[in-house]
């Protein structure tokens, strides 16, 4: 399914706020040492089934922290139902390639899928995900 432009989440799932810079920089620093630790998970332990559903956990959760930053930087904060859609589709707005949008919403689907379904992945599907963050991770920092 298509995420919707991110102008229809505006004064509904996203409010104004006064731009955070703390709160940025506190999602920019917590990214950063999560996503040295997930590359030493990945390291030492590599990629397995066994650890696929929560490498593709925090591979999106890396994502959209990094999102959530550039949002607080200009005064912008999704909560509430649609707010993770909100946040993919706020990558648009970050001037990202469509198809990355679009599997950027493949993986919260998939992120959701785990954690209120509890469905299992596989450790292709977590290799992608993976690499999406690592091509992701420059241009969100």
């Amino acid at each position: 399914m298509p995420v919707p432009q991110f102008e229809e989440y505006l004064n509904n799932v996203v409010k104004t706020i006064a731009p955070d810079f703390s709160r940025a920089k506190a999602l920019k620093r917590d990214a950063e040492q999560t996503f040295q630790f997930l590359k030493e998970i990945i390291k030492r332990m590599g990629i397995t089934d066994e650890s696929a559903n929560t490498l593709i956990k925090m591979s999106y959760d890396l994502i959209m922290d990094l999102v959530r930053a550039k949002m607080f930087q200009k005064g912008l904060h999704a909560r509430g139902e649609g707010a993770h859609e909100a946040t993919v589709a706020y990558l648009r707005v970050l001037q990202c390639k469509e198809v990355d949008v679009q599997f950027a919403n493949e993986m919260r689907d998939i992120r959701h899928r785990i954690m209120y379904r509890g469905e299992k992945f596989s450790k292709t599907y977590a290799e992608l995900a993976v690499q999406f963050l690592e091509k992701m991770y420059p241009q969100l920092q």
